[in-house]
């Protein structure tokens, strides 16, 4: 971690952020405020960098766009929380998620994929746009725009191999987290 005072959401983690996401915490909060540092500091995750994308998401519309296995999260400014989806799954506690509970989904993400973005340009960055979503990760974004394409103009020829089912599946997944961005 780059700094010494840890992020200001750390203070509103509780237990049960921590076991949303799979991790083993004291029932108090403060307890599990104290194991989500724990973590921080055994994978080498910057709770500063955390909260920069946290903040990023926020200045949107932007979406986290990890893949293998998909992550993603979006923030919607309407309803002032965050959703989250890992592997195609959006779990009934990352619809509408707090600023520390989407820090919690975050610090588990970062101890698997390293750097977060925390600006657009980042390789997990995706900015919603009129025309689509654009971004680093080029061969994701292709499928998303494929499967637009083919919502938009079924049965006409596309070019390119078609999708399969786990293509069209991701695909949906990111449409929906870049609507919950705009909304």
């Amino acid at each position: 971690m780059s700094s010494t005072a840890p992020p200001r959401w750390l203070a509103q983690v509780t237990a049960k952020d921590l076991h949303l996401v799979g991790l083993d915490a004291p029932d108090d909060d403060h307890g599990a405020q104290l194991a989500l540092l724990d973590w921080a500091r055994e994978y080498d995750v910057d709770l500063d960098q955390v909260h920069d994308c946290l903040v990023f998401l926020q200045s949107g519309p932007h979406l986290l766009l990890g893949s293998s296995p998909l992550a993603l999260m979006a923030y919607s400014p309407r309803r002032g929380s965050f959703r989250a989806s890992f592997d195609l799954d959006f779990p009934e506690g990352m619809a509408e998620a707090g600023m520390a509970r989407a820090g919690v989904w975050l610090t588990v993400l970062a101890s698997e994929l390293g750097e977060l973005p925390t600006a657009p340009g980042h390789w997990l960055a995706a900015t919603v746009r009129t025309s689509g979503l654009s971004g680093q990760n080029v061969g994701i974004l292709a499928w998303v725009q494929k499967y637009a394409s083919e919502l938009r103009l079924p049965g006409q020829a596309q070019h390119g191999p078609a999708l399969t089912d786990y293509d069209r599946q991701l695909s949906s997944a990111i449409w929906r987290c870049a609507a919950y961005a705009l909304r």
